[in-house]
């Protein structure tokens, strides 16, 4: 929910309307506490009349409020089977012992067995810290004893589970948030720490000046997206130079490698040819493969670009296509073979600081533009990155 308490976005299919429709839900105790910047949880019925466990963390650098909630049905379903499994337990002991007798009397029999019961019943609502009293010193004294234990160890669990997921699901949506504004601000801070000294340059003011403006657009255009993860929506596409798409990317990220010592090489040769792109999803992946490069080089070295046009045999693609190919060849350390295999998945990354998004993220960008992407390296050697992009005929 954002600060004004709209739903912005929602895991549930069914609830996506909602979000299109711009829903309001400050009202909501859960919504309130977490907009004051509490982290609380909270048990409540939704708009469906459904019961539901929610927990919240508030998002303080925007404001913001994410809240994780589940069917009290299925938040308790472990729980309410094993008490179940208790129940069966106690109520076949509960035969075996009528076969014995009633001579036991309802004090060392009866009432112990009440009272588990009654005990078993409450855990099975979901309420984990019930005791039982259970003083026959006997087997049903050392039954009611680990009754409880088990009680206590289901509330530790419970909380465990709620404080782990609360903690996985905030630290996902915070690393996609930090690995997409991570390369604009950059390049805005190296710039201003430039135009100091290039001040009195007029044609770098200019420059400056388009820089900063194309940065902060990437970063509204990146707002926009987020805004749209309740309801994804397909890349608008239109028809572009794959090669002024490529010097723009080298343009914007210059600084960067001259101050890694990083010497950018282009080789385009793709004039005249127009892909089905957007220009703002290319630009985001090749970006994302250009940083990875420069700081696969920690000592300098040499990243070469290059777009080359088909040549005849044309290379079919999937779709029957033909294929521009754009390669990124760096001269760095290079990839550990055991992990070429993984290298495209989420959160698999070869930097110790690296949050393993960046060329996730860039897969799926050229995925939603019919292209393939491929890697091949050589530890020590260097690495290089083939995209492959259907020309427009």
């Amino acid at each position: 929910v954002s600060k004004s308490g709209l739903l912005i976005a929602h895991g549930d299919s069914g609830s996506k309307v909602r979000v299109i429709q711009e829903e309001n839900i400050k009202d909501m105790e859960i919504v309130k506490a977490v907009l004051n910047g509490e982290s609380a949880i909270f048990r409540y019925k939704d708009y469906r009349g459904i019961e539901m466990l929610g927990v919240s963390a508030p998002v303080k650098s925007l404001g913001w409020g994410i809240i994780i909630e589940q069917p009290v049905s299925e938040a308790y379903a472990p729980a309410v089977r094993l008490s179940y499994e208790l129940t069966a337990m106690v109520i076949l002991f509960l035969i075996i012992m009528a076969f014995i007798g009633y001579a036991g009397g309802r004090r060392y029999i009866i009432m112990p067995i009440t009272n588990l019961i009654q005990g078993t019943k409450q855990v099975a609502q979901g309420i984990f810290d019930k005791r039982v009293e259970v003083n026959t010193n006997d087997e049903f004294s050392e039954l009611g004893s680990s009754f409880n234990s088990m009680s206590e160890k289901l509330v530790e669990l419970q909380e465990d589970i709620r404080k782990k997921e609360r903690e996985a699901t905030i630290g996902k949506i915070a690393s996609g948030i930090v690995h997409d504004l991570r390369h604009p601000l950059k390049n805005i801070e190296n710039n201003c720490r430039f135009i100091q000294k290039e001040y009195a340059d007029e044609d770098y003011r200019q420059t400056f000046k388009m820089v900063v403006e194309k940065e902060f657009a990437n970063i509204n255009n990146f707002f926009g997206d987020l805004l749209d993860l309740a309801n994804p929506k397909p890349l608008k596409l239109v028809p572009l130079s794959p090669d002024s798409i490529v010097s723009s990317v080298i343009d914007s990220i210059s600084l960067e490698a001259k101050n890694k010592n990083v010497e950018i090489l282009k080789n385009l040769s793709a004039e005249g040819i127009k892909i089905s792109a957007n220009g703002f999803g290319l630009e985001r992946a090749f970006k994302n493969i250009i940083m990875n490069a420069i700081q696969a080089m920690p000592q300098g070295g040499t990243l070469t670009i290059s777009t080359n046009p088909p040549l005849p045999p044309f290379e079919k693609g999937g779709q029957g296509g033909i294929f521009l190919k754009i390669s990124f060849h760096d001269t760095g350390i290079g990839i550990p073979p055991d992990m070429i295999k993984t290298i495209f998945d989420d959160y698999k990354s070869t930097k110790k600081k690296g949050l393993g998004l960046g060329l996730a993220i860039s897969k799926k960008i050229i995925e939603q533009h019919k292209g393939v992407i491929e890697v091949e390296s050589t530890q020590s050697k260097g690495t290089t990155f083939t995209i492959k992009l259907p020309i427009i005929s």
